[in-house]
């Protein structure tokens, strides 16, 4: 049996699919990431160069006689990726699992796909995903940027420098959108990490607002816009609201997050006049052990000093970076979908029950809770952020029939912190 009848079996897919993922330097990308490993070996390197499989027993009907732990076993070391254990094998075949069945579930003809961001968290996950769905993908870039996670040149993504923001000279070339499919736009400054100085919070503000309002004027002025733009935005639109379950139908609340994601999504209007199905990707707080709100907890929580910050019965909503991305393949197939979409996991936990589910999947243990004003001194300001009560409900996906990868906070950690 070839590699891709074994894997087929096992997860399973359409083998074309399985064929077509293990060719790509996309999906080989996609694999490294399972292992926390964010940059391709040498060029023109796939992952089917990278793993060899042994045939399996079968017995007399074909099946296997042993389940994916087995298979995982006969996955032999390349000369670039080495599994370390069982376990690890086992992780590449569900990340090949996730992957090919995103794409199967949500099948499209190659597209041309313009990303922003790509190498943040959200985007260092989605391009290798597209581009191992088959599509043509081009990043903008600033100038001078391209190293890192990824690269344009190992995943044979075409880069287009662009200026997204600062003192008027803010630059993007409209000839770059005209006849693209898809703009999927990740871009702005990070919330977590770093104090939230008066510098800071313009970026915040700017990088987001600035940099959509060039894009969606971009769009106007070319004979084929896009059909599709996907704007990163943010949970926090609802503001402080306690308990009530927040939909995508509810008012945009008050703050200064609020008040930013507010501009940032206004800012597309430009868009829509042209004729652009504009969609807001409202995501809760990102899970990655590799970027983010959660990175930024690790530390503490894995050397037994993470604590709950007060009161602890605040809502917040997240959602893995598995489903991050993959709610952006939904939007890309379901036409409805349009304006404001909140990107969160069914299961909101309150902030004390994910610090509990955190020291936990570390095994370490959990501190008193930390009062307001220590958060203020500790995270620079950021305390707006850690303390406001938002319980967001993903009504728009749900309609959209979307499956989660992760629906719950415990499943997720465990995966991320593997």
């Amino acid at each position: 049996m070839t590699k891709s009848q074994i894997i087929s079996r096992v997860i399973p897919v359409p083998i074309r699919l399985v064929e077509a993922y293990l060719a790509s330097p996309g999906g080989l990308l996609r694999l490294m990431q399972s292992q926390n490993i964010r940059r391709l070996p040498p060029r023109g390197s796939t992952l089917a160069q990278q793993f060899e499989l042994e045939p399996i027993t079968l017995d007399a009907s074909g099946s296997e006689v042993s389940g994916p732990g087995t298979l995982a076993r006969v996955m032999l070391s390349g000369s670039i990726a080495k599994p370390a254990s069982v376990r690890i094998a086992e992780r590449h075949l569900e990340r090949m699992s996730h992957d090919c069945g995103r794409l199967h579930e949500y099948p499209s003809v190659p597209q041309r796909i313009v990303v922003t961001g790509s190498n943040g968290l959200i985007g260092s996950a989605l391009l290798p995903l597209l581009v191992a769905g088959g599509h043509q993908v081009t990043r903008l870039v600033r100038g001078g940027a391209g190293v890192g996670a990824g690269s344009g040149a190992e995943l044979a993504v075409r880069d287009e420098v662009w200026q997204p923001q600062g003192s008027g000279s803010s630059a993007l070339d409209p000839m770059i959108l005209d006849g693209a499919d898809t703009v999927v736009h990740l871009a702005g400054e990070p919330v977590s990490g770093g104090r939230w100085s008066k510098r800071k919070l313009i970026a915040i503000r700017d990088s987001r607002v600035e940099s959509t309002r060039l894009i969606a004027r971009a769009m106007q002025q070319v004979k084929v816009p896009p059909h599709l733009l996907i704007c990163a935005s943010g949970i926090h639109a609802y503001g402080d609201r306690g308990d009530d379950e927040l939909t995508e139908r509810s008012d945009i609340g008050s703050g200064y997050l609020a008040e930013v994601v507010r501009d940032w999504e206004a800012a597309a209007e430009p868009a829509r006049e042209a004729g652009v199905r504009v969609v807001h990707l409202r995501w809760g707080l990102v899970l990655s052990a590799q970027g983010g709100a959660l990175r930024e907890m690790l530390p503490l929580f894995r050397v037994g000093l993470g604590a709950i910050p007060s009161p602890g019965t605040q809502w917040w909503p997240w959602v893995s970076l598995d489903d991050a991305v993959a709610q952006v393949l939904c939007v890309m197939q379901t036409p409805w979908i349009v304006g404001p979409v909140n990107g969160v996991a069914p299961l909101p936990a309150r902030a004390g029950d994910f610090c509990r589910e955190l020291a936990r999947a570390v095994d370490r243990p959990l501190l008193a809770r930390m009062p307001r004003w220590i958060l203020g001194s500790v995270f620079g300001g950021q305390e707006e952020a850690i303390c406001t009560s938002t319980r967001a409900m993903p009504d728009v996906v749900r309609h959209a029939q979307y499956r989660w990868q992760h629906e719950t906070l415990r499943e997720a950690l465990a995966w991320e912190l593997l």
